[in-house]
């Protein structure tokens, strides 16, 4: 069921070759604990633990029933995809464009410099780097290693929420031109 519940996840992304290339990072970011330091970071691991409320309901899972959870604390992939899908439903949302969970997802995975480790040049113990960095507030002040690069804050000491929400003020157009 584990396995069930992973690509239905990763099914928020809606990019089949992104999912096909990067099938071992994703399921690295899916065995690894989402940690945090900063207070309100904690809502963001709720975002991502909602997902498994809404698999137990869509497929009829009891709560006492579902030990096939990767972890017992939110994943990395779990909080990344909630805050995608939480920044698409809250902010960025046009149905013009369609849903750009998928889209914001791979920002962040660029943004982490993740994007470089595909199923052919996948190095884990690169990928632990990266994501301790992230989980550890250990890179840049402008962002540089972590999922939102700014150029108007240090993200190093502000929660990923409003992190995300300077972002977008500072890229917005960029990406979705709007």
């Amino acid at each position: 069921m584990e396995d069930v519940y992973f690509r239905w996840l990763v099914g928020f992304i809606g990019d089949e070759s992104f999912e096909k290339i990067y099938s071992k990072l994703l399921f690295k970011l899916f065995k690894t604990e989402f940690t945090w330091s900063l207070e309100y970071d904690e809502n963001r691991a709720a975002d991502g633990l909602s997902f498994r409320r809404i698999f137990q309901q869509e497929h009829q899972i009891l709560p006492k029933n579902s030990h096939f959870w990767p972890i017992s604390g939110c994943s990395v992939l779990e909080m990344l995809l909630g805050m995608a899908k939480r920044c698409e439903d809250e902010l960025i949302y046009s149905p013009e464009k369609g849903d750009q969970t998928g889209a914001f997802f791979q920002i962040m995975i660029r943004n982490l410099g993740l994007d470089i480790y595909d199923d052919y040049w996948f190095f884990e113990d690169d990928v632990d780097d990266i994501l301790s960095r992230f989980l550890t507030r250990n890179y840049g002040p402008n962002g540089e290693g972590n999922v939102f690069i700014l150029k108007h804050a240090d993200p190093r000491k502000i929660d990923l929420w409003l992190q995300l929400n300077l972002y977008l003020r500072e890229h917005f157009y960029e990406f979705w031109g709007a």
